[in-house]
């Protein structure tokens, strides 16, 4: 009983110290836009058009986690470092307009694919783009059930014959 406890409690440190990569999901290397933040808490990713920024709801500051300074990682090499005005971040610009999302153009569930692929928390679409959100994707990672801060990396794909 007692090598079982003192295992658990290595691997407990083994996945804080590590930041954890758990392999949860789907694969998204083909999504048209992927995005990985170190979470601590409850974060809601914002995309509309070629405008990244996040809305910071509690705990750490993505990135922030113990002295950390980690950067968002935009479709897998463009680092950001967010500047936060309260809990608004500033507005990461995509470079690739590729890989924006289209304008005035409504997305749902069955014409937008939304995956994670990393995470130990909760991770879901809070709104699709829209009207009635100015055509804004809204992804919420929660981290508050996991113990620390993990990675957390999504992916998007969309239909460009939607609407």
């Amino acid at each position: 009983m007692k090598r079982v406890a003192l295992l658990s409690v290595l691997a407990s440190f083994a996945l804080l110290a590590g930041g954890c990569i758990c392999d949860n999901a789907s694969d998204i290397s083909n999504s048209r836009l992927r995005v990985r933040a170190f979470i601590d808490g409850s974060d809601v990713v914002k995309i509309r058009g070629d405008q990244i920024w996040i809305a910071h709801k509690s705990f750490e500051f993505p990135g922030r986690w113990q002295g950390c300074n980690e950067p968002i990682i935009v479709n897998g090499t463009d680092k950001w470092y967010p500047v936060w005005d309260g809990n608004l971040s500033d507005r990461y610009t995509i470079e690739d307009k590729e890989r924006s999302l289209p304008l005035k153009k409504a997305f749902t569930k069955e014409t937008m694919n939304v995956a994670a692929k990393t995470g130990l928390g909760n991770f879901y679409v809070s709104e699709y783009p829209s009207a009635d959100n100015d055509y804004t994707l809204s992804v919420t990672l929660d981290d508050l059930g996991a113990e620390g801060a993990s990675w957390y990396e999504f992916g998007v794909s969309w239909d460009d014959d939607a609407n």
